[in-house]
């Protein structure tokens, strides 16, 4: 299994209990390390370990504050993308009314269907079912477009076409930057990084205090799971469609129910 697989595809409580077996470990490691040297008083061997443990500690937490806000920042314009999809969304099924028929009745039945397969592909776990659903929004698009070219054909010079040909044009891009968006992560090197740095930060806590002749697992077990479950959130942020942490449909939702409340004299035919 690749990197990027472990991170992103696997479950919440896996990566807690991996990071967190990790540093506990270290920590452990460091300590026994420690008192080895202490038992053999070569405690003075190490002068600048107290230094260098805080310089650790501070890089540490500079990594740890940087890499959150990339996450967050990534949430967040996710979490913006769907409120935008949805209103674009919305936009060209309200334009489709200025297209003549058939085309406006067919071009709002598969803007319902559009929105369903929307849900579809940002709450399905399974790649293939995901790729799947993504080809299928393809092919509506597709037929949406052809229908916007059919009622172009019929009249070239129709203002209220071209409205709802730009709101069609703003769907489209909407779902590739909602793509590009679900692909755009923080850099595995960063969560690398991070992960190795805060396990580094430990091994060297257990080792200073090995030094003094004391091992304390309940101060190894506390800082391993504050750092473990910092690392869980921003890998957990970074995933919109897994963990604990998740981007809302409730845009998206809403704008299902509303379309799907419209009575059938006002949606139309359904489309084949």
């Amino acid at each position: 299994m690749s990197v990027d697989a472990f991170i992103y595809d696997s479950g919440q409580w896996v990566l807690f209990c991996v990071f967190f077996g990790l540093m506990l470990a270290a920590a452990q490691a460091g300590a026994w390390l420690g008192l080895v040297e202490f038992k053999h008083g070569r405690s003075e061997r190490h002068p600048l370990l107290n230094t260098a443990s805080s310089a650790a500690l501070t890089l540490l937490g500079l990594l740890l504050g940087f890499t959150f806000s990339m996450a967050v920042s990534r949430y967040d314009a996710r979490r913006e993308m769907v409120l935008q999809e949805s209103n674009d969304i919305g936009t060209a099924y309200l334009r489709t009314q200025l297209l003549p028929k058939p085309q406006s009745e067919t071009s709002a039945a598969l803007l319902r269907r559009y929105v369903d397969n929307r849900l579809a592909i940002y709450t399905t776990l399974d790649q293939a079912a995901r790729a799947a659903e993504i080809q299928k929004g393809g092919e509506l698009q597709d037929r949406l477009w052809a229908e916007s070219m059919a009622a172009a054909n019929g009249n070239p010079a129709s203002f209220y076409t071209t409205l709802y040909v730009q709101a069609l044009n703003s769907v489209i891009d909407s779902h590739s930057s909602r793509l590009d968006a679900g692909r755009n992560h923080v850099p595995n090197s960063a969560i690398l990084l991070l992960v190795f740095s805060a396990v580094l930060c430990m091994a060297m806590l257990g080792f200073l205090g090995g030094l003094s002749g004391a091992r304390s697992l309940l101060t190894s077990i506390t800082l391993s799971l504050l750092f473990a479950m910092v690392v869980a959130v921003i890998v957990d942020l970074d995933r919109p469609r897994r963990g604990l942490i998740r981007v809302s449909q409730s845009p998206m939702l809403e704008l299902q129910k509303s379309l799907n409340s419209k009575p059938a004299s006002s949606t139309g035919v359904q489309a084949p």
